[in-house]
């Protein structure tokens, strides 16, 4: 297959093959080296010859290494869809190799095969992975996108997590991009542009020639001048570099048969200067930035088959080298060495050479050595020898990713002659009975063989230490003295034998009883404990035991157990009293008490941390944040751990119910997403936490941020504040508006004259620098309403009742939210009408129950955006919610030809104005609430009345009149002047003699005040009403009086007859009709006492009975007087 100048790279570099390989048989044959080393395995010194690049082999399907020189380690892992860079991602010194799976997961791999899974099936997109310290934790992480395209960190311990800006395809590494100090996301967008994220922005490079979203590798530092490049297949299938200011540059010649799949950049010929790894035609080649094209070949000078689908990816970081912090040879006993090698990498191969009596080879490959640990991670190995004497281990190799190491040793000296301690006695030296107290003697005696040094008995339990027991021909023995503070029972001692050398044999004599007090058992005062805590018992104290002590617990609640710490748990809360009884083997007995309170545990419910200093979510050194939390249950303290933010751990203090605290970022603070863990403990000591979200930490760079775009009315005055981080020094700030006006400070407020869409941008300036922001600002014209209507909807009168339905329209112009009615007048509430689109809003409601009866209107609200308003009252229409009732008195009795007046006795629930109408009975009708009527004839006549309010209610009613003859002659003369015409008439009885003498007395006058009334029987109220300045006319009333005697023919019959003539006078006023006179005459006889012929005396006729009558006429016709 024609390569370009391939073939001749390719002779070359196969006889720099075969020379190496020459030379590697003779160093051989020279050193003696320990073994043949695999192409496959890692034992090169980082540097000389590490891995450059991950592929998929073709003709393997495995992922596979190839290292600078070439040679390539399988990992025997088939399963991926596209590699991704190599980092140590789990901190074992190895470099992980990342990967999609075939089945959109997320995978890493190591030069040994080992596997570990980040993201199961399914949660990733299909596109490239990035490889970085996102968090800033020391620890790269793999930064993919997922299944929706939003970013997303995993490292091999903890679960997927957000890493916010934009959508993404694919994410190409995860580095200080721009230069700029801060830790970027790179990745192409859904766009397929090439963005990058900081933590707080995307930036937009606006670079868009991708062949596809993958076709591109990590960014690198292609000329080693620190400015970082992506290496790019474009779409013309031409390789190309891109930076962050999106400028590219072509690696381009001639041919442009480039595959269009993921690349690598990598220093591969070493000339300082990076090339681009990538696939053409389905196999490994690398093109310069002359545009030079060559095919890669591995170690045997062979081009390299690779499963183009899958790309290439480079290394993203190296593990630190390979270090041997321990090594170590110990003689272990029976004639063993064992050797201890500690390393900060998991080890690929370790070999180490014992010398001395004997040798041995130990290595990792063939299992002598036993792995435990990581970081370090520790290696032991123990050889069984069978010679005493001086060994000496010697590490001959240890490597571990490319990274190797040798040359330490260490030496250990076998001695096989250990001494054995074949019997030992302890003997009560005071009386033998086998129990001592303090000032009792004891006495330790041993047999031992073998080589021996020293032999000691332990008898601290006597309150002796230790002793050195002296003897000679394998017998050693010692005296000691029991102490004031040996410990009661039975007690023993341990007799130790020693060589010298390290070795040692140790036997143990039978009990002496110490018996040096009275039993005595105690308890703590009290104990807190939590509902369903295992909680668990023992003596505080117990002291002048002698032998085994026996322990019986009560605890209270019914519940009993045995043992010297016992545990129990306590179901509900509440006070308890727990008792122990304790026993020795004495029988002495003794007991004692404490209290528990049982509570119910601490519960953290929820956690908050918040940037206390502008709430934008970014924190700086000197900002502060808050922590709080709600906790439930028993609380002795909750604390946060804010050691992230470089605050320590804070305690939070109780507020109504939550606990909060607010404190200060330290100036060691590193930057990274970080967040505070809440611990609440209870006052036994039970602990719960959470975790709160993260907050992000930006450090030293000044940044500036002014807030989201808003949206604001015309002429309204709205503040704009400035939030910083990051600032050394003091800070300056100058603000644009779009509109041609300008301000300073770190809050400014303005209000645009005019609608439209303005850029309001701010400059914060620093003793370090300058930064901008700028936000968007839509200015909108206010509510205007132009109009509002109110409707009958139901019939179109204007009167509405409950459950008639009324229509509110509006006309409304401007920046418009909301246009709501008030309706509660109507018992409806307040509605929001609805708009048409054309400015034109329009609400229909119900009038309800409790609506207000009477004239109502409505006032129409519009609302802007911005809060802006504008209302606008409709017309009214008419609430009649009760059906009018009208009512008159039952009865009135009246003379005929008496002029009366009659009014309603109430009337209720009218709406508007009322019409009166009235039917008398006989043939006369009348309008008016108030009218008078007369009537022709005695009888009786039902009075109706009608009543409209004009709403379409009416009520009717109606009341008895009862009308009688007058028998008094009453005669009104009508006259147009101040003087008065009086008629007399006289009735006389037609026995009775009258006569014609009449005396008349002088006329009394009474003037009464207006009266008035309102309904009601015999009131009066004038129709057209009056005014405080009118007078009723003046009443006269006349009385006269004439007695008359006269005598008959026959004296028996003759009766004294007395005449009373009553008159009424109502003189004229300009407000009343011309005056009216009425007089009254009434002649009655009286006869003689003892009178013979006298028929029966009516009541009438009885004696001074006509004075009375006349009177009471004469009052009858100044009532009618007035009346009228």
């Amino acid at each position: 297959m024609a390569d370009s100048g391939g073939s001749s790279a390719s002779a070359r570099r196969s006889a720099v093959a075969v020379l190496a390989a020459a030379l590697v048989v003779a160093a051989a044959g020279v050193g003696g080296a320990v073994g043949a080393v695999s192409g496959s395995t890692t034992t090169q010194a980082a540097g000389s010859n590490p891995v450059e690049f991950v592929y998929v082999d073709d003709s393997t399907s495995e992922i596979t290494f190839m290292r600078a020189d070439g040679t390539t380690v399988g990992t025997g892992v088939s399963d991926a869809a596209i590699v991704g860079p190599m980092a140590d991602l789990d901190d074992d010194g190895l470099l992980e190799a990342s990967y999609v799976t075939t089945g959109a997961g997320v995978k890493a791999v190591d030069a040994n095969g080992e596997t570990q899974m980040l993201v199961e099936d399914g949660d990733a997109s299909t596109g490239k992975v990035g490889v970085g310290d996102w968090t800033g934790d020391g620890v790269p992480e793999v930064v993919y996108a997922d299944a929706n395209n939003q970013l997303r960190y995993v490292n091999v311990s903890g679960s997927p997590t957000a890493v916010g800006g934009g959508e993404a395809n694919t994410v190409l590494g995860v580095t200080d991009f721009d230069g700029s100090g801060t830790t970027d996301v790179v990745f192409v967008g859904t766009s397929k542009e090439l963005n990058y994220y900081d933590g707080s922005e995307t930036v937009e490079t606006q670079y868009g020639g991708f062949a596809n979203s993958d076709a591109a590798g990590a960014p690198a530092d292609i000329y080693g001048d620190g400015e970082l490049w992506v290496p790019v297949i474009d779409g013309s299938q031409y390789p190309e570099i891109v930076n962050s200011t999106g400028t590219d540059r072509e690696f381009r010649e001639t041919s442009n048969n480039t595959d269009k799949q993921p690349v690598a950049a990598v220093d591969w010929v070493g000339n300082d200067t990076h090339e681009i790894i990538h696939s053409q035609n389905a196999e490994l080649a690398y093109t310069r930035a002359d545009g030079t094209t060559r095919k890669v070949t591995d170690a045997d000078g062979a081009t390299v088959s690779i499963d183009e689908s899958a790309g290439v990816a480079r290394v993203a970081s190296r593990p630190a080298g390979l270090s041997v912090s321990e090594f170590a040879a110990t003689a272990t006993g029976d004639q063993n060495v064992t050797v201890n090698v500690a390393t900060n990498h998991d080890l690929s191969e370790l070999n180490v050479t014992l010398g001395g009596p004997e040798t041995a080879a130990l290595t990792l490959a063939a299992g002598d050595f036993e792995e435990t640990g990581t970081d370090p991670y520790s290696y032991t190995a123990t050889y069984d020898g069978e010679t005493d004497g001086e060994y000496t281990a010697t590490l001959e190799s240890a490597a571990s990713a490319g990274d190797a190491t040798s040359g330490n040793t260490d030496t250990a000296t076998v001695d096989d002659r250990v001494p054995a301690v074949e019997s030992v006695n302890l003997t009560d030296a005071t009386n033998g009975d086998g129990d001592v107290e303090a000032g009792d003697e004891v006495t330790v005696n041993a047999t031992v063989s073998g080589d021996v040094d020293s032999v000691t008995a332990d008898l601290s339990a006597f309150d002796a230490g230790t002793v050195t027991l002296t003897g000679d021909t394998g017998s050693y023995e010692a005296n000691a003295t029991v102490g004031t503070d040996a410990d009661d029972g039975d007690q023993n001692a341990t007799v130790t034998a020693s060589d010298g050398e390290g070795n040692t044999d140790s036997a143990t004599t039978g009990a002496l009883t110490v018996d040096t007090e009275n039993l005595s058992v105690a308890l703590n005062d009290t104990k807190t404990v939590e509902v369903g805590q295992s909680a668990e018992f023992s003596p505080a104290n117990v002291s002048g035991s002698t032998g085994d002590v026996t322990y019986d617990w009560r605890f209270g609640d019914g519940n009993s157990s045995s043992g010297e710490t016992v545990t129990h748990t306590y179901s509900e809360s509440g006070t308890y009293t727990v008792e122990v009884t304790a026993t020795d083997g004495t029988e002495d007995t003794t007991s004692d008490t404490m209290n528990v309170t049982v509570e119910n545990p601490p519960v953290v419910e929820s956690v908050n941390l918040t940037d206390a200093t502008d709430g934008n979510g970014t924190v700086s050194p000197g900002d502060e944040v808050t922590v709080n939390a709600t906790v439930s249950g028993s609380v002795d303290s909750v604390t946060a751990d804010l050691s992230a933010f470089d605050a320590g751990t804070v305690e939070l203090v109780a507020e109504g119910g939550t606990y909060t605290n607010t404190t200060t970022v330290g100036a060691n603070v590193t930057e990274g997403a970080h967040s505070a863990t809440v611990t609440a403990t209870g006052a036994s000591g039970t602990e719960d936490s959470a975790t709160t979200e993260t907050l992000d930490v930006v450090v030293d760079e000044l940044t500036v941020t002014v807030g989201d775009d808003r949206t604001v009315g015309v002429n309204e005055t709205i503040e704009y504040d400035a939030s910083v981080a990051g600032a050394t020094g003091d800070v300056t700030y100058e603000w644009t508006f779009g509109d041609g006006e300008s301000a300073t400070g770190e809050t400014v407020t303005h209000a645009y004259a005019d609608a439209g869409t303005y850029t309001v941008e701010v400059t914060a300036t620093d003793d370090a620098g300058t930064a901008s922001d700028e936000t968007n600002v839509t200015v909108e014209d206010a509510p205007v309403v132009e109009s509002a209507t109110l409707t009958d909807a139901t019939n179109g009168n204007g009167i509405v009742a409950p459950e008639d339905n009324v229509t509110v329209s509006a006309t409304v112009s401007g920046d418009i939210a909301s246009v709501e009615a008030d309706l509660s007048a109507f018992d409806a509430g307040t509605v929001t009408l609805t708009g048409d689109g054309t400015g034109s809003y329009e609400a229909n409601a119900t009038v309800g129950p409790n609506a207000t009866d009477g004239d109502q209107n409505v006032t129409v609200v519009a609302t802007g955006n911005q809060g802006n308003e504008d209302a606008g009252e409709t017309g009214a229409l008419t609430v009649d919610t009760e059906n009018l009732s009208v009512a008159l008195n039952d009865t009135k009795t009246v003379e005929e030809g008496q002029s009366v007046e009659f009014s309603p006795a109430s009337v209720s629930d009218a709406t508007g104005s009322v019409d009166y109408d009235w039917s008398f009975d006989d043939g006369d009708t009348a309008s008016g609430k108030t009218v008078t009527h007369t009537f022709d004839a005695d009888g009786t006549y039902k009075v109706i009345l009608t009543a409209d309010d004009g709403s379409g209610d009416a009520d009717k009613a109606s009341m008895s009149v009862t009308v009688t003859a007058d028998e008094t002659t009453i005669e009104g003369t009508t006259t147009t002047d101040s003087s008065t015409t009086t008629d007399s008439s006289t009735t006389t009885d037609s026995s009775t003699t009258t006569d014609s003498s009449t005396t008349t007395a002088p006329p009394a006058t009474t003037t009464s005040e207006p009266t008035g009334g309102d309904g009601g029987d015999g009131g009066t109220n004038d129709p057209a009403g009056s005014s405080d300045d009118e007078t009723d006319p003046v009443a006269t009333a006349t009385a006269t009086a004439t007695p008359t005697t006269g005598d008959s023919a026959d004296a028996t019959t003759a009766r004294p007859t007395e005449s009373t003539t009553a008159t009424a006078t109502t003189a004229p006023t300009t407000e009343r009709p011309p005056t009216a006179t009425a007089t009254a005459t009434v002649t009655e006889t009286t006869a003689e006492p003892g009178a013979e012929n006298v028929p029966p005396q009516s009541p009438g006729e009885a004696p001074g009975f006509g004075t009375v009558a006349a009177l009471v006429a004469l009052l009858a016709a100044a009532a009618l007087a007035l009346r009228e």
